[in-house]
């Protein structure tokens, strides 16, 4: 089933202005003394390790908030956020850098460890303040301009890409290049200094003008993008230069089973829609062929019970409505053919 892909993109976060942010009932956090056995640490997966998941549909943004208010009651200083998802739909993305801006980078030190961060996820790896690659990591494309996009949400789209390379010091040429088919090529000199052209003519290429770029793990190190390369949590956080001799308490447990319960509920849900949604019309159609009365009868009511069950799913499950396009319109639309049907139209 092709879902629908939506483009338009809130701006306004950076600067203050909230971000369609989901609220967060939780209750504020409670003070933990520091732990003289080393830094708290939570390792948090956005998406299913080794699979990919969707913004918006698997992965919440409210969710993950509730997860920021969690961590901060354990007393957690540094949050690392393994970034999976390859997939969303650019308003839950939008959302979801709210709430990564709003309740983790003011709170911890904030890292990104990109697995894969391509399509419109990219953003949620970029805007965060520090970037771990896997050696397999991969951020991009993240094309803002698509079929489908008018130019107008393709432009806000390479603006909110200038405020997150804003807010988080990069180059806005790096990630425009990630977003579009600019070419962009660099010198890498001494010192690690990186100088950048606006053609794909030197030594290092980041986009050939071809297609949208991609930066890879050895590449955003490089461009100095990100920080450096860790297979490993332990690994990583040898290069995050901790206090206390580097000694490090793992924490975070309940909020990651927490967004990994949601992540599995959500597929469930998903999966349960298009087994409903296949049923019924399947039952849609059986009745339509039924030339008598009576035997259309019953396969009426087996479409109105599955129609009714999907709507409950659908209800229960909002992330699924950018996955689905069965909104309360086409509810009621379903409820009156099926009205016109029995009454013999």
């Amino acid at each position: 089933m092709t879902r629908p892909f939506f483009a338009s993109v809130l701006l306004g976060l950076l600067s203050g202005v909230a971000l369609a942010q989901p609220a967060s009932d939780a209750a504020p956090a409670t003070p933990v003394p520091p732990n003289a056995a080393g830094t708290r640490v939570a390792v948090l997966d956005l998406g299913k390790p080794g699979g990919v998941a969707e913004y918006g549909v698997h992965l919440l943004p409210e969710k993950v908030a509730e997860a920021g208010a969690l961590l901060k009651r354990e007393g957690v200083e540094v949050v690392i956020l393994r970034v999976h998802a390859a997939k969303g739909d650019p308003d839950e993305v939008g959302k979801m850098v709210g709430v990564l801006r709003r309740d983790f980078v003011p709170s911890f030190r904030t890292i990104g460890w990109v697995d894969e961060a391509t399509g419109p996820a990219g953003p949620v790896a970029y805007c965060l303040p520090e970037l771990f690659f896997t050696p397999d990591g991969v951020l991009g494309p993240s094309p803002a301009l698509y079929f489908g996009v008018t130019k107008e949400q393709g432009a806000a789209q390479l603006r909110l890409g200038e405020e997150l390379s804003a807010a988080t010091g990069r180059n806005p040429l790096i990630l425009r290049a990630i977003q579009t088919r600019a070419p962009l090529s660099a010198e890498i000199g001494p010192g690690a200094t990186v100088t950048l052209h606006t053609h794909a003519n030197g030594p290092v290429v980041i986009n050939s003008g071809k297609e949208t770029g991609t930066l890879g793990a050895d590449l955003a190190v490089k461009l100095g993008v990100a920080k450096g390369v860790a297979a490993t949590k332990e690994e990583l956080v040898r290069q995050l230069s901790l206090p206390g001799a580097g000694a490090v308490v793992w924490c975070g447990q309940d909020a990651g089973e927490m967004l990994a319960q949601a992540g599995s509920s959500s597929e469930q849900a998903e999966q349960e829609a298009e087994t409903l949604y296949m049923e019924y019309l399947a039952a849609f159609g059986a009745a339509k062929r039924a030339t008598d009365s009576g035997v259309r009868a019953p396969k009426l009511e087996v479409a109105r019970a599955k129609l009714a069950e999907l709507q409950g799913v659908m209800k229960a499950n909002p992330g699924l409505r950018t996955a689905f396009p069965f909104g309360d319109a086409w509810f009621a639309d379903q409820t009156k053919r099926l009205g016109e049907l029995a009454a013999g139209k």
